[in-house]
């Protein structure tokens, strides 16, 4: 347990950033809760084509904080909702969700929170997040197995439109071949 209360996230460098295949933002007011998710995070499984994936994580004690990192274009957010164990005047997790849907509506965000309020809940869907996990025991396997469908979703994603990209390449030449363009 020292290992990971002495978790500190890393800075980012350039050869870092190429390195990543995705960011990762974790906002938890809990410094040792959100070190325990990085943690997890960090030795995901393999995906199911067996690639392994990597991972630049960041930390935030505040929404504010996150707020301000939004540059770095992270791929998903988890966000705790309750952000006031440190800060009573700290936004709560729908306020940040809305900011960060309106600056940057591709970042997934999984919220998760004990909170058990259905329209609470309703009214985070209809915001945007991508997926509720309600914090228990064994929650952070919850939040690898969303993160890692979310992997898949973007890898498929990227490689249809690969494919769309090099069908439409091969189309154009096909026409300027049959159309005499190369006579």
């Amino acid at each position: 347990m020292e290992a990971i209360a002495a978790y500190r996230p890393f800075r980012i460098t350039q050869e870092r950033e190429r390195e990543a295949d995705y960011k990762i933002f974790i906002v938890e007011d809990s410094a040792a809760a959100g070190a325990l998710l990085a943690h997890y995070l960090e030795r995901l499984p393999r995906c199911k084509d067996q690639s392994k994936p990597r991972c630049e994580i960041h930390t935030f004690e505040s929404g504010e904080e996150c707020l301000k990192h939004l540059y770095l274009h992270p791929d998903i957010i988890v966000l705790d909702y309750f952000l006031d164990e440190k800060n009573e005047s700290a936004m709560d997790g729908l306020a940040i969700l809305r900011r960060v849907k309106k600056e940057s509506p591709s970042t997934e965000v999984i919220m998760m929170s004990g909170q058990q309020e259905v329209m609470v809940v309703a009214e985070l869907f209809n915001n945007g997040i991508r997926e509720y996990i309600s914090k228990e025991h064994a929650c952070h396997v919850r939040v690898e197995e969303a993160v890692l469908r979310i992997f898949e979703e973007k890898r498929h994603r990227k490689r249809r439109q690969n494919q769309m990209i090099i069908g439409g390449v091969l189309c154009f030449i096909a026409g300027l071949i049959l159309g005499g363009w190369f006579v």
